[in-house]
Formats: structure tokens, C-alpha cells, sequence
């Protein structure tokens, strides 16, 4: 999935994830991917057991300077937080699912349903 997100274009600014392992390794194999050091990851533990609100504040928090970032975190409050965001609902963000939002922001504080849209959903099962 690490592959199909390089073939989309641009680099991340920053990759925030969760410390736990799964969300962990995850993180590391699409930095690996991008050439970003495994030592460069914001982990956050509030993504841990985040609830959605939680996931905007994080988003709302990021520096200014990152235009393009990575979140790794967990279902089903990704889903949720997807959802949020989404015309088109889905029942469950699969495991490595990935979620591009777009948003017409200056800062990242202005982040929010009325200035973000999904514009793009991968997961796994498309590619086999």
C-alpha cells in the first residue's frame, strides 16, 4: 500500500502515528518507502484509543509547515473520523486503508468538516 501511495504523487511533510505496534511498524514501512528515517515519526499516544474528536485535535495541532501528512492510528475511530469527511459513508476502513483528505486550509486549525473532503480511498483488497 506503501507503493500504491508513492504512485499517487508528493511526500509527506511529517508521518504522525500511534505507539502501538501494529500502527508502529506501519508507519515504518511506508517511511521506508519515502526514504523518511524511522526516527522522524511524531508518535502521538493520544491516537491510542482515540475517540474521533480526539483525531481533529491532533489535526487541528500540526505545524503549519506540513502540508502533506501520514496519520497512522485505529479502527474504529478511523473509520468514523472518515466518515466525517466522506459523501459516500463505508462500514470499515481495512486494515493498511488508506484516506486522502484534501483540504482548502492555510493553517491546519481551520481543519474541519466544512473545509476537508475525502478525495481518495485505497485499501488492499483493490490490488489482488
Amino acid at each position: 500500500m506503501a507503493k500504491i501511495l508513492k504512485e499517487q504523487g508528493g511526500r509527506p511533510d511529517l508521518v504522525v502515528s500511534s505507539p502501538a505496534v501494529r500502527a508502529k511498524t506501519t508507519a515504518q514501512y511506508f517511511c521506508h518507502e519515502f526514504g523518511i528515517k524511522d526516527s522522524d515519526i511524531d508518535f502521538q499516544k493520544d491516537i491510542y484509543e482515540a475517540l474521533e474528536s480526539d483525531i481533529l485535535k491532533i489535526v487541528k495541532d500540526l505545524p503549519k509547515n506540513a502540508k502533506t501528512v501520514l496519520l497512522f492510528g485505529h479502527n474504529p475511530t478511523l473509520t468514523y473520523f472518515t466518515n466525517r469527511f466522506n459523501e459516500d459513508p463505508i462500514d470499515n476502513l481495512p486494515t493498511c486503508g488508506i484516506v486522502r483528505l484534501d483540504a482548502s486550509i492555510d493553517d491546519w486549525s481551520a481543519f474541519s468538516v466544512k473545509t476537508a473532503k475525502v478525495t481518495g480511498l485505497w485499501y488492499p483488497k483493490m490490488y489482488k
